[in-house]
């Protein structure tokens, strides 16, 4: 819910800001910024990692926005799904993840579906409420594991994708340790090395 609140008030205050969500396990190997500007997805209003939940609300079956890592490019497209979802937020549990896929799923009519060459997925969405006005319409695109990956597979090329976001049980300890059998953070990496600043990291350490 907090992320949907923090949303609108962006849009609310920020008229020309364009909004990255990106969770703190997120880990960027290399810049995200050609992701959201390249040919394919410079016109999308919502460039996002790939989930599978809510299965219910799937943009296509198995596939939904996953709000770990997602982009948000400012238009009136955007804000009118901002408000979308913060008006149906408590409908859908608070979940900020369901709620956006539960909106596209019910609020709009997701038209012209597409899977690109690198395997996105891109379609456009049609407001329900919007009486024909484009400017109500949004445009989305959900990348590829092989550019922002979930299943962190050594195999699969983990060190060559642009963000890895590995699913783990969600606590600090199991998500460390899947960093470390990855190569991603050395093996003798605490919490407190990436999470506080050293001045910080010492405050809290000397009031434990």
């Amino acid at each position: 819910r907090a992320r949907v609140e923090l949303l609108s008030r962006i849009v609310a205050t920020y008229t020309k800001l364009n909004v990255l969500f990106t969770d703190v396990d997120a880990l960027w190997l290399k810049d995200p910024e050609p992701l959201f500007r390249s040919e394919q997805h410079i016109q999308s209003h919502v460039v996002a990692s790939r989930g599978t939940f809510p299965r219910e609300c799937a943009q296509v079956p198995k596939i939904t926005v996953c709000m770990g890592f997602v982009y948000f490019r400012r238009s009136e497209n955007f804000q009118t799904l901002a408000g979308e979802l913060e008006q149906h937020i408590e409908r859908y549990g608070n979940d900020d993840q369901r709620t956006i896929n539960c909106v596209l799923r019910n609020q709009y009519n997701q038209n012209a579906p597409e899977t690109l060459d690198d395997g996105s997925f891109r379609a456009e969405y049609s407001w329900r409420g919007g009486s024909g006005n484009n400017k109500n319409n949004v445009t989305i695109s959900i990348l590829p594991h092989s550019q922002v990956t979930r299943t962190c597979k050594v195999k699969d090329g983990v060190l060559n994708v642009t963000v890895a976001h590995c699913l783990s049980s969600k606590n600090s300890g199991s998500k460390m340790n899947k960093f470390k059998t990855l190569g991603l953070v050395p093996f003798n990496a605490t919490m407190w090395d990436w999470t506080l600043p050293n001045e910080r990291r010492e405050l809290v350490e000397t009031n434990l």
